[in-house]
């Protein structure tokens, strides 16, 4: 066993954790591929075959995730067993795991909901880079998480209330107006776009095989 800062052995853990979460993404498209020759193995009409072809998909990638908890969990296990995690930019040991499992969101979110007066333009970028490329070249969130950030914070200098403290209807008051639409969640979320990128998927494959 050996001592390690959070933000460090966060490093350490997404490299171990790397290859699986490559194969999680890369299996899922498997998944479409089983889905689309169980369907046409059948001798349903067009549109029962799609319905039968995301089902198998579902249900397949349900069974992947099944397992890709389990084996997430077991690596978890086995490098806090050799890992002894020191708390740097994690208030406590627990926190300090979770930096460990998510990395800089963790403080950077702890950070926007508490101490709004420090944010930088460094953890701005820094916030924006967790996201995926959608969020960012789709719907310009770097533009909308700065102008929240400067809402946020004139708020706080007239009233002395850190984001964190603020109700449901006094956010939706203060920066409702900058929150993505239907379409946008949809696309930026991944298990919508997942769902989206297989129906299309699905519904090529199948037309042409008509």
């Amino acid at each position: 066993m050996f001592g390690m800062l959070d933000y460090r052995a966060h490093k350490l853990f997404f490299l171990l954790m790397l290859p699986l979460w490559l194969f999680s993404k890369v299996s899922y498209y498997f998944c479409i591929l089983a889905g689309i020759l169980i369907a046409q193995n059948t001798s349903y009409d067009f549109w029962i075959k799609v319905i039968i072809a995301y089902a198998s998909t579902e249900l397949c990638a349900a069974i992947l995730l099944a397992v890709w908890w389990a084996i997430n969990h077991l690596v978890q296990k086995i490098f806090f067993w050799f890992v002894d995690v020191i708390p740097a930019r994690g208030a406590d040991e627990e926190e300090a795991k979770e930096i460990v499992r998510r990395g800089r969101i963790v403080w950077l979110v702890k950070k926007f909901s508490s101490d709004i007066q420090d944010w930088t333009y460094e953890d701005t970028d820094a916030f924006v880079s967790v996201f995926n490329w959608r969020a960012k070249f789709l719907f310009k969130l770097k533009d909308r998480v700065k102008q929240r950030v400067r809402k946020y914070q004139e708020h706080w200098e007239q009233t002395g209330q850190q984001p964190g403290d603020l109700t449901a209807n006094e956010m939706r008051t203060l920066v409702g107006h900058l929150e993505g639409g239907w379409l946008e969640k949809i696309i930026v979320n991944q298990y919508y776009f997942n769902s989206l990128i297989s129906i299309v998927i699905i519904l090529v494959t199948l037309n042409a095989w008509h």
